[in-house]
């Protein structure tokens, strides 16, 4: 699958190029899509389903995070599959 992605990718960019002068890139940071566990040593708190945001444990963890609308999502944000 790796190989078919760097084919694609290069007869992208040599298509794009041979007809136009610039080209464009885009990418999606798909990574917590459907991680619905809390991963030790990665912190995606907010990712989680609204039961498992009930313990004091994740309250505490919540309230130490400074920006008021990312604690806003560890505390109400539902995330789900």
């Amino acid at each position: 699958m790796k190989k078919f992605s760097h084919i694609f990718l290069l007869l992208l960019i040599y298509t794009s190029t041979s007809f136009s002068q610039t080209i464009s890139v885009m990418s999606i940071n798909a990574q917590n899509l459907f991680d619905t566990l809390d991963d030790f040593n990665k912190d995606d708190k907010a990712f989680l389903p609204i039961e498992l945001k009930q313990s004091e444990n994740h309250k505490n963890e919540c309230n130490n995070i400074n920006v008021k609308r990312w604690r806003m999502e560890c505390f109400f944000q539902d995330w789900n599959k």
